[in-house]
């Protein structure tokens, strides 16, 4: 029962720092943006 816990906790965390990674990329992609908008 534990081992299985740890395995999905396991899998939450690798799920949720992809997503913070993914996020990450997605306000540096938004910004980059933005700054070219404002220097055009």
């Amino acid at each position: 029962m534990l081992r299985r816990v740890e395995r999905l906790s396991q899998r939450l965390l690798v799920l949720i720092l992809m997503l913070a990674l993914n996020i990450l990329e997605i306000r540096y992609a938004l910004s980059v943006i933005v700054l070219n908008v404002e220097l055009h």
